[in-house]
């Protein structure tokens, strides 16, 4: 034990650093996985939540299963799902203020649905079905 941290310091620098070593774990798995992924498919868009008004993301062009989400607020959480009546309490998941979570689906989907606040950003791509991919936190 360091003479400079209580025991209780020293359990949470070590909590932390695995924590860390977690985060980038999971980071490298979706790196690899994205190497993997095809180009033409890969779709990118950032978008400005209204606070209380349901976003519609419609994927015109690409019928992706793999989806993204990145919320960039410091406290709003997001609500994500495949039904037009979302809402806090009718949702699939969520996204806490600050953090990104993969979405993987078995099968193509068409639109997905976001309440919440704020600035969001919306990563997708079509690809093979991998089961260790089905959740992936990243931050």
């Amino acid at each position: 034990m360091s003479e400079n941290l209580s025991p209780i310091e020293e359990l949470l620098t070590a909590l932390n650093s695995q924590t860390v070593k977690i985060i980038q774990t999971e980071m490298q798995k979706i790196q690899r996985r994205m190497i993997d992924m095809p180009t033409e498919s890969w779709r990118e868009q950032d978008f400005n939540l209204v606070a209380g008004v349901v976003a519609d993301v419609y994927f015109n062009d690409t019928k992706p299963n793999y989806t993204i989400f990145t919320n960039y607020s410091d406290t709003e959480v997001l609500f994500i799902g495949t039904m037009a009546n979302l809402s806090d309490t009718n949702f699939d998941f969520k996204v806490s203020p600050r953090s990104r979570i993969q979405w993987l689906w078995g099968r193509a989907m068409d639109h997905v649905y976001i309440l919440g606040s704020g600035r969001v950003r919306v990563q997708s791509y079509a690809a093979d079905f991998d089961p260790s991919a089905v959740v992936s936190y990243v931050y």
